[in-house]
């Protein structure tokens, strides 16, 4: 299993942003969490919303994203 800290993670949080779906099924693959928030405090559901990636929050979701915690931000 993926670790938070661990480079895969910071690509799980690039793959969303940038919206790539094979980088991102790769990864959850691999066994990476969705539950982490970036050090903006933004969680990777957040990340594919405001990007527009609807596919992506899909996928998020899917995979056992945790859409009702609290950021930093509220």
């Amino acid at each position: 299993m993926i670790q938070r800290g661990d480079t895969a993670v910071k690509l799980l949080a690039c793959a969303v942003e940038a919206g790539n779906l094979y980088l991102l099924t790769r990864l959850l693959n691999m066994g990476s969490s969705t539950n982490f928030q970036t050090a903006s405090g933004e969680s990777l559901l957040q990340i594919a919303v405001n990007a527009g990636h609807c596919d992506i929050a899909t996928i998020l979701l899917e995979n056992g994203d945790n859409s009702t915690e609290v950021t930093r931000e509220g």
